[in-house]
């Protein structure tokens, strides 16, 4: 998702659309459409694109039938390979596929590896390119990509900064594309009591896939766990990440309550902590994330007094709390607003 979102916007396309698995259940797999500046539709935008596909006044979504299905599925056996259901209505001069090499197809249509520049893209986000890639050689990452785009992104992306293959820990189960999420879907929330998402900051998958992470080292722990600086997870379409990172022994929670509220997704058992180098893994939370990121830039660029200010998401009252809390023991002024920052 993100690499279509800056394609379309680097491109100076109307629409962007990509057939997508996002981080629900697999019934709810569709596609996402992206405005010209890369952007979701906003409510208006959606509006008029939904009259003028059903043209009904209020843009409703007509019930699909039993016949719908049908034509589909007739037509869709019976095309070409290479060819798609959208070659039959579409203008080839207006249409851009993104893929993994730049060529036009037997049928007129355009496709474009975009990976180079969506990397250079990449790169303008970095604070310090230097010294980002002096030391990422030096972090040891292991890898999730929930049975989704990423498997074919990140690694890439990681080793074009440096990262050594041997430092890139994947949990091999969830490295490829699978719509139905398997492991997901055979799993139940304990919270919800209903199946489980392939949501990477959900604390329930993480340990998941920390335990097959486990089994994939035929339940050697120390092999599979030592040396990691963190676990990175991306959701199937790579457009939503959760962040595990190792704690020590005097920051590992004791009461069963206090695992579950800090997020803690495992828990090394006393014989190997020693050898694995720290005590468990713990979900960060998304606020968290957002604040560290922001005091890192407000360190690098300091203004004089106290005029840094801080602007927080009005969100869930826990995790707004929690960002308070963090951005006040920091010192730093924090105000509230009335909409998440875009």
């Amino acid at each position: 998702m993100p690499k279509m979102s800056f394609a379309v916007a680097n491109l100076s396309l109307d629409l962007g659309s990509l057939v997508s698995a996002s981080h629900n259940a697999s019934p709810f797999n569709g596609y996402k459409v992206s405005n010209k500046r890369g952007a979701q539709l906003d409510p208006n935008e959606r509006q008029e694109i939904l009259k003028y596909i059903y043209g009904s006044e209020d843009g409703s979504i007509q019930g699909v039938t039993t016949a719908d299905i049908g034509v589909l599925i007739a037509r869709s056996v019976s095309i070409a390979p290479g060819e798609s259901l959208l070659d039959t209505y579409a203008d080839k001069s207006r249409v851009k596929y993104l893929g993994n090499r730049t060529y036009r197809d037997t049928e007129g249509f355009q496709h474009l590896n975009f990976k180079k520049r969506h990397l250079q893209q990449i790169e303008t986000q970095i604070e310090n390119p230097t010294t980002f890639r002096k030391n990422l050689p030096l972090v040891h990452l292991g890898y999730s990509a929930f049975y989704g785009a990423g498997a074919d992104e990140l690694p890439e992306i990681m080793a074009s900064f440096g990262l050594p293959e041997e430092n890139f820990r994947v949990v091999r189960e969830y490295h490829r594309p699978d719509g139905f999420f398997p492991r997901f879907s055979a799993a139940k929330d304990p919270q919800t009591g209903g199946i489980l998402i392939p949501d990477p900051g959900s604390p329930v998958s993480w340990k998941l896939i920390v335990e097959d992470l486990i089994h994939q080292y035929q339940g050697d722990i120390p092999k599979a766990l030592h040396g990691l600086d963190l676990l990175i997870g991306t959701d199937p379409d790579a457009d939503r990440a959760g962040i595990v990172i190792p704690i020590p022994e005097d920051v590992l929670p004791k009461a069963p309550e206090d695992l579950e509220s800090q997020q803690i997704v495992y828990v090394v058992p006393e014989p190997y902590r020693k050898t694995v180098g720290y005590a468990g893994l713990k979900l960060v939370t998304a606020n968290d994330v957002w604040t560290l990121i922001a005091k890192f830039k407000m360190d690098r660029r300091p203004t004089s007094g106290d005029t840094r200010r801080a602007m927080g998401s009005v969100g869930e009252a826990p995790q707004q709390g929690g960002k308070r809390t963090a951005w006040e023991w920091e010192g730093i002024p924090w105000r509230k607003t009335g909409c998440w920052p875009r």
